[in-house]
């Protein structure tokens, strides 16, 4: 969570550089694998139609280990059912929605509910995803 709160943090300025700086790592290394080499423009022209999906991926990838933390902390001091599985889903959710608000705050950011719907499905998946890796393991015992 304080990892989230730090990256809303961010002015709009500098959470675009920070998406930039990945793409742009992302295409040195496929430059280096492939043996591409692509114009200055061509860069930029990706780099500028990747910022939102790696801003929305950012969002999905920050809360499904906030839901797996979440529900692993959870495991340790009690059983985890539906019930609680949704608790879970809920604390997530509202911490979602927070986080958008103090963006809000932000200069140059937003809060959008699309990202809130983004967050919790990460969260969601993190859950399931525990749910998946807990029973593989509790059958191969």
């Amino acid at each position: 969570m304080g990892i989230i709160f730090s990256f809303s943090q961010d002015t709009g300025e500098v959470s675009t550089k920070k998406s930039s700086h990945v793409i742009e790592t992302g295409i040195n290394i496929v430059m280096k694998l492939t043996a591409n080499h692509y114009t200055e423009e061509q860069i930029e022209s990706f780099i500028v139609k990747s910022v939102y999906l790696v801003r929305k991926l950012a969002h999905l990838i920050e809360y499904f280990v906030l839901g797996l933390l979440f529900i692993n902390v959870i495991k340790d001091y009690t059983s985890i059912s539906l019930k609680k599985s949704l608790f879970i889903l809920g604390a997530c959710f509202l911490y979602a929605l927070t986080d958008e608000g103090h963006q809000m705050l932000i200069p140059g950011r937003d809060g959008k509910f699309i990202d809130v719907l983004i967050d919790t499905l990460g969260s969601f998946l993190g859950i399931i995803s525990y749910y998946l890796i807990y029973h593989k393991r509790k059958h191969k015992s």
